[in-house]
């Protein structure tokens, strides 16, 4: 299952933003609707961290992965687990879970 990631979409030119912005990076418009991201995309560049925050301590390792959205956009999330040899840049990826805040990414097949 594929986890759809909230957004909000500018009225005045489509571009879609995170759901915490609530002015349009693209044109400065205030008009905004509620939307969805599908939650697909390809991975970007990623790090595997083994000195984790305090918040993350007892989960380590974990990787860390910036994902390109498949509408364009990047998010920061974490992969599914943390074996750097199933990861390639550009491989296909899709949200699969979503914890405090924090979307999770596994390889999309």
């Amino acid at each position: 299952m594929t986890v759809r990631i909230p957004a909000k979409k500018c009225r005045s030119c489509g571009w879609m933003n995170l759901k915490t912005r609530h002015r349009c990076i693209s044109c400065g418009s205030d008009d905004m609707e509620e939307a969805t991201f599908a939650g697909t995309g390809k991975l970007y560049t990623f790090s595997t961290v083994y000195v984790p925050a305090a918040m993350m301590l007892g989960k380590e390792p974990y990787t860390v992965a910036v994902v390109e959205l498949d509408e364009g956009q990047k998010i920061t999330g974490r992969m599914a687990d943390h074996d750097e040899d199933r990861f390639q840049l550009g491989m296909k990826v899709k949200a699969v879970a979503e914890e405090d805040g924090i979307y999770i990414f596994d390889r999309a097949e």
